[in-house]
């Protein structure tokens, strides 16, 4: 049992290193004259089993366990900063418009820093 404890503590730290205010509110970029946040969608899911017991004829004993878990993130709006004033102008889907493309850019990038980081730690 103290093994899927220790399992099921390891696997929330590491969520929680998603779950951070530069997960939801981006860093702010500089795009001529203007500085856009933009402002992302956290989920994530968690799960956890373990179990143990004797079987067959000799009474053999054996346990298990496991943990898994996953976060998406997905970008909802980006709030836009200029001259005429302040607007926070939603996401919906895949905008083809500048904008939306750099809120791509900014989520895959923000994930292959993340996953960087995470292959670093783990070597």
């Amino acid at each position: 049992m103290k093994d899927l404890e220790q399992l099921v503590r390891t696997t929330l730290t590491e969520l929680r290193h998603f779950a951070d205010t530069q997960t939801v509110v981006g860093a702010p970029i500089q795009v001529e004259g203007s500085t856009i946040v933009p402002l992302f969608k956290l989920r994530a899911g968690f799960g956890a089993g373990g179990g143990g017991g004797t079987a067959g004829t000799k009474r053999e004993s054996g346990s298990g366990g496991g943990t898994g878990g996953g976060v998406d993130v997905q970008p909802v709006a980006i709030l836009i900063i200029d001259a005429s004033g302040v607007r926070l102008e939603p996401v919906a889907g895949h905008p083809p418009d500048p904008i939306g493309k750099i809120v791509e850019m900014l989520k895959s990038t923000w994930i292959r820093k993340k996953n960087s980081a995470d292959s670093e730690r783990t070597e």
